[in-house]
């Protein structure tokens, strides 16, 4: 990998740590590498879950999608604290891939019982290599639980890093 392209990756998280702290209103702001948070969700192409263990790897701290066919993942967020919205960063490595995926920012409002969902946070291997989203819930102060979902990420795809508030 060039030094432009460490460069490139590096300056991306600077600024995202920076954003989620303005995003959180200098609140508490969590961060996490792709490869210590991700779940496999869902399996395509008739393969299996196990199988897509032994092709979805580790780079630099991204989870990536090695595997000859497309899968979902699931990255479930601890928050510390309950409130009226939330909100994510998720960053794609810097390494450019066929194909665009879609990820989702989900929550749960527990006074109402409402299940949330962000607009999609869409990447193509191109840039952006970040996007941003948030949720808010009809009840104030009760969003407790986050997750984020990306589905039909194709080969050589991955996740690098997730910002979220607190």
């Amino acid at each position: 990998m060039s030094s432009d392209l460490y460069r490139k990756r590096y300056c991306i998280h600077a600024c995202a740590i920076l954003f989620a702290l303005v995003l959180s209103g200098m609140a508490h702001a969590r961060t996490a590498d792709g490869w210590n948070l991700f779940r496999i969700w869902r399996v395509y192409g008739g393969h299996t879950a196990s199988q897509a263990s032994s092709c979805v790897i580790e780079s630099y701290g991204s989870v990536v999608n090695n595997c000859a066919y497309p899968v979902g993942l699931t990255f479930n967020l601890t928050v510390d604290a309950f409130a009226s919205s939330k909100s994510a960063i998720v960053t794609e490595p810097a390494a450019g891939f066929v194909g665009s995926f879609k990820c989702f920012l989900n929550a749960f409002d527990t006074l109402s019982a409402t299940y949330l969902s962000s607009p999609p946070m869409t990447f193509t291997g191109s840039g952006p290599f970040q996007q941003s989203a948030t949720v808010s819930g009809p009840s104030k102060e009760n969003i407790g639980y986050i997750s984020i979902y990306c589905d039909s990420m194709p080969p050589g795809s991955g996740i690098a890093t997730i910002y979220w508030s607190q």
